[in-house]
């Protein structure tokens, strides 16, 4: 009997909406050990598809994924390197804004 309430509860916090995905909020970036990396105090972009580049500080940024956003104002890059079965994998977010944050790969100008 005790059973069907906590099915219940159980159903209604699946289907309650979701926050975005964590990777995505520069806090969560940082509690897995991301750390910033450039600063851009008044950058200015427009969408963020595939392989589009972005000049940020004395990087480029080159977005991983289809996101469409317009930015104008401070933007923020944060980097990781994970190793890997013995190989170096780095991972780079481009974040327009504390809560906006976009997957991609950097290089050195």
């Amino acid at each position: 009997m005790r059973r069907i309430p906590a099915t219940i509860l159980a159903i209604g916090a699946l289907s309650a909406p979701q926050p975005a995905a964590a990777a995505e909020r520069m806090i969560d970036l940082f509690r897995q050990g991301y750390q910033l990396v450039a600063t851009e105090p008044y950058l200015s972009f427009e969408g963020c598809e595939f392989d589009k580049a972005i000049p940020v500080g004395g990087y480029i940024f080159k977005c991983q994924a289809y996101e469409y956003v317009y930015h104008y104002g401070k933007a923020e890059v944060l980097g990781r390197t994970f190793v890997v079965k013995g190989q170096s994998i780095s991972s780079a977010y481009l974040c327009a804004g504390e809560e906006h944050c976009m997957a991609g790969a950097l290089y050195a100008r």
